[in-house]
């Protein structure tokens, strides 16, 4: 009778490893994918070509990505890019070689990026910056 529970615990035991086994292989593959959009920031990388990066599917790899981080994998990139971006412009850098860049397709969508985090406008940062 105790050999059917001790099988029984085996079980769940194993159950649960494998379970575990697979966040971790999720959660590495996540860790590599932020990895490969930090080094790669200046590309123009889809949800769709970050899925195929670490073979998930876009919905779920969004979901997991912003419970790792805190922002869909896509909100990610846009997020590091205007911080970045405000680092360029503390250096002294032209707002218009920045967005090039940090690979905004114009300067409009870095203008709307720059001021959706910061509520004021890349120009708008660089007089303040300078007094």
């Amino acid at each position: 009778m105790l050999e059917g529970k001790e099988n029984g615990f085996i079980q769940r035991f194993l159950d649960i490893y494998e379970g575990n086994r697979e966040d971790c292989i999720l959660d590495k593959n996540i860790q590599n994918l932020k990895i490969y959009i930090d080094k790669n920031i200046d590309k123009n990388i889809s949800l769709e070509d970050m899925s195929k990066r670490v073979n998930l599917n876009s919905s779920y790899l969004s979901r997991h990505f912003k419970k790792q981080f805190g922002l869909p994998p896509s909100r990610y990139l846009a997020n590091r890019r205007v911080h970045l971006s405000k680092e360029m412009l503390d250096n002294g850098e032209d707002i218009t070689q920045v967005a090039l860049k940090l690979g905004f397709c114009d300067q409009a969508h870095f203008y709307k990026a720059f001021k959706s985090i910061f509520a004021i406008t890349p120009n708008e940062y660089k007089t303040i910056n300078k007094k």
